[in-house]
């Protein structure tokens, strides 16, 4: 990178403070030969002018949507510790799911999830539309769920990477 090439990385507040304050341990630094004045003059400027989540932090992935080959890779790769949830009621979950889903119709997400899953798993979600996934996604968030992602486009997208799928109609 050139020297006068301008970086800029953005964070939601919660992991600015949270920098900060692992950073504000260090102390004050006294002026240097440069005329920086301190880490905690810079760090307050950081805080200052960085507003928007950095894709890949814990903070972002748990509240997104994500692309289905992102979940099929993850499944193809063997990566454990992941669960995918069809929100849709039981028959269509019946007729036609994304293979290893689970069913927890939306009526009855948040009691099934607390019952059996832990809170910090990372759970996949779809259903009838991203407006009802979002829905589903925001519900499992408010219960304490740290780990919650969208599957964009649902069902039809995953459907058209050729991904697997079971059920009766598959």
């Amino acid at each position: 990178m050139q020297s006068d090439e301008k970086v800029t990385a953005t964070t939601d507040q919660s992991v600015v403070d949270e920098v900060g304050n692992h950073l504000g341990d260090l102390g004050s630094v006294t002026p240097n030969s440069n005329g920086d004045s301190s880490v905690s003059e810079t760090i307050q400027d950081v805080k200052n002018t960085v507003t928007e989540p950095i894709p890949g932090t814990p903070e972002t992935e748990s509240q997104v949507a994500v692309d289905p080959i992102v979940v099929k890779d993850r499944l193809e790769k063997g990566e454990p510790a992941l669960t995918i949830i069809d929100i849709r009621d039981r028959t269509q979950f019946n007729a036609e799911r994304i293979t290893g889903a689970v069913s927890m119709p939306m009526s009855q997400l948040v009691q099934k999830a607390e019952s059996s899953l832990a809170k910090v798993r990372d759970i996949y979600l779809y259903g009838e539309s991203d407006t009802a996934t979002a829905e589903a996604a925001k519900k499992l968030r408010a219960a304490g769920f740290s780990n919650v992602a969208e599957i964009k486009g649902n069902l039809s997208a995953w459907k058209a990477l050729g991904a697997p799928v079971e059920g009766a109609a598959a």
